[in-house]
């Protein structure tokens, strides 16, 4: 074997060995990052239900009630790059009386779950409604929802929004 297929060998070997890395065992152990949707719990925090059930009355429809969650959560916490990676403890943080008494920096998948759980609970929007997306960002998996209103799907990034990103479009590559 010549030098140049032990090179391309070696090449391949490490871009396979970092999408494992990167793709794949999180999604095995990260609450919320999994290959299959967590489910919602039955019951929710007082606290969290009163939001909904406030959100939900002032909103007029479903588009309505979607872009108000998005701004209360956005406003409440915030995504920023490569904080995730210094903050590792909140990877596996599940109690959402927990989740909820902080305010501040969020992972994208912990992020992602509240949103969820927010539409889900309002009841203007089936589990069916919103599909969780994982992506490329800046070497590392990132974690979306797209929302379905009126047979049109939403690209829905609230973590995003920390770092620029607007209502309608998500943290992709290099972006």
């Amino acid at each position: 074997m010549d030098i140049g297929w032990i090179i391309t060998l070696v090449i391949v070997g490490i871009f396979v060995g970092y999408a494992i890395v990167i793709f794949v065992l999180p999604r095995l152990f990260i609450p919320f990052m999994g290959f299959r949707k967590e489910k919602i719990p039955r019951k929710l925090p007082r606290r969290i239900q009163r939001r909904i059930h406030l959100l939900r009355k002032r909103s007029k429809n479903k588009q309505d009630y979607l872009k108000k969650t998005y701004n209360y959560l956005t406003r409440r916490y915030h995504g920023k790059r490569n904080t995730v990676l210094k903050r590792p403890g909140l990877w596996w943080e599940k109690n959402l009386q927990t989740i909820w008494s902080r305010k501040g920096f969020l992972p994208c998948h912990t992020f992602t779950h509240m949103m969820r759980i927010f539409l889900v609970k309002s009841r203007m929007f089936k589990e069916k409604d919103v599909r969780v997306n994982h992506t490329f960002y800046w070497f590392n998996i990132h974690q979306y929802l797209e929302v379905r209103v009126k047979k049109k799907w939403h690209k829905v990034d609230a973590w995003a929004k920390g770092i620029g990103i607007k209502f309608g479009d998500y943290g992709r590559l290099f972006k």
